[in-house]
């Protein structure tokens, strides 16, 4: 999906399409409590370095100045009042690319009350692609974890906002040129496989029903 316009109105088609509840809540029934929905939006900014291509012996390096924005939802089974384990799949448009994540995420309510402070984390794998740039090679997904901490504070009996700073993880599937002199006239390119890691922070918004 190289068009920017078609990627965005993927976005934002989903977007729509995630918002509407597929889960009904059900009473609490002893250890799993409720069956339950949390979808979230938000966006985050790469930092840090990874590393590129090889030149003559010395490893070259990128700046990850990617920008993401995100959409996910996740359905699972809140255990004991606190705990919400679930599986969930969303959508990130990156400045240079797209990903679909599918992971696995467990959130902890950090207090026994209705408004919270809550901690999360997520470990799966993202399926896409990340362009190339003058800069570095194009890549495919592979294995994403994040964790984030948040507060969540009810609005009803069956609804809450959750608010949420984290951090992510992505490692890209690419390749790197291998370039060396050969009598100081000679040039010799070889293209190498290998594994990088992209790292953001960010912060998402969300529902729970």
């Amino acid at each position: 999906m190289k068009n920017p316009s078609a990627r965005f109105s993927a976005f934002f088609l989903l977007l729509a399409c995630l918002l509407i509840d597929p889960v009904v809540a059900q009473q609490p029934t002893g250890f799993l409590s409720v069956y339950g929905n949390r979808t979230e939006v938000g966006a985050g900014l790469g930092f840090g370095k990874f590393q590129t291509d090889m030149f003559n012996g010395t490893r070259l390096s990128s700046k990850n100045n990617e920008m993401i924005f995100m959409i996910q939802t996740i359905n699972g089974i809140k255990m004991q009042e606190r705990a919400f384990l679930g599986l969930g799949v969303g959508y990130e448009l990156w400045q240079h690319g797209s990903f679909v994540p599918v992971f696995g995420h467990l959130s902890y309510d950090l207090q026994k009350k209705e408004n919270t402070f809550v901690a999360s984390v997520n470990l799966g794998y993202a399926y896409g692609t990340r362009l190339a740039t003058s800069s570095y090679n194009s890549g495919k997904g592979g294995f994403t974890a994040g964790v984030g901490i948040g507060y969540k504070q009810k609005l009803s009996a069956k609804l809450k906002f959750v608010y949420e700073v984290f951090y992510k993880y992505q490692s890209i599937q690419s390749t790197y040129n291998n370039t060396f002199f050969v009598n100081d006239s000679t040039t010799h390119t070889s293209t190498v496989d290998y594994s990088l890691a992209n790292h953001f922070i960010g912060f998402r918004i969300g529902i729970v029903y």
